[in-house]
């Protein structure tokens, strides 16, 4: 009987796989079947070609063995997510999108639907924190340049709460979010002289840590 819950995917902060509420373990839980489902994930139409993908997670084997590899690598996922998790049709790997859950999703819909309030509780931390291929400098591009997009999306969203906050006279909201912007980068003037405001404003008068050394810069 196919399972009625979703299969979780999480590639924002630590990355993580759920199947039926349990956390999948094994082969299907490596850095390799992991990276192939960011990359589908990642897709827009959650789809990739055979080449690309061999080409972005196993840039330096030959053909053989990465046809090999691939081939062992899907066949992994359907083993442990079941077998309609992921098809292929011809040259091309496709995740079932309704059969999965997943974070990044969630944020990215939030943003285009201007549900700040949304995208900062599904924004866990950068996407695929702390999990590399050290074999593939091709994929770690690839990652680093979407990890950097979602992470100014995710300021973007914080900085529009904060105001929202601002206008609604909400200076302890408004403190709460600048107060989230300066841990994120402590160097950021702007952020660190709002907060202080904010938190004038709110009857708070010792600033933050991040606050004073963004303000003393």
């Amino acid at each position: 009987m196919a399972s009625s819950k979703p299969i979780i995917l999480r590639l924002l902060g630590d990355t993580a796989l759920y199947r039926d509420g349990q956390p999948v373990s094994g082969p299907a839980a490596r850095r390799h079947p992991l990276a192939l489902l960011a990359l589908l994930a990642m897709a827009p139409d959650r789809s990739v070609s055979r080449p690309r993908a061999v080409g972005l997670l196993w840039p330096d084997a030959n053909e053989s063995t990465v046809r090999n590899r691939l081939s062992s690598t899907t066949y992994t996922l359907r083993k442990a997510l079941g077998p309609d998790a992921l098809t292929a049709t011809g040259d091309t790997l496709r995740l079932a999108r309704e059969l999965f859950e997943c974070d990044l999703w969630r944020f990215l819909e939030a943003v285009e639907a201007g549900d700040y309030e949304a995208a900062v509780r599904a924004y866990g931390g950068d996407l695929l924190d702390g999990h590399y291929l050290a074999d593939s400098s091709l994929f770690e591009e690839r990652v680093a340049q979407q990890r950097s997009s979602l992470h100014r999306s995710w300021r973007e969203a914080v900085r529009a709460l904060a105001h929202a906050a601002e206008q609604t006279a909400r200076p302890g909201s408004a403190a709460h979010h600048w107060q989230t912007l300066a841990a994120d980068d402590p160097l950021d003037t702007d952020v660190a002289t709002r907060l202080l405001r904010s938190l004038a404003a709110a009857g708070r008068r010792r600033p933050s840590r991040w606050a004073t050394r963004a303000s003393a810069c």
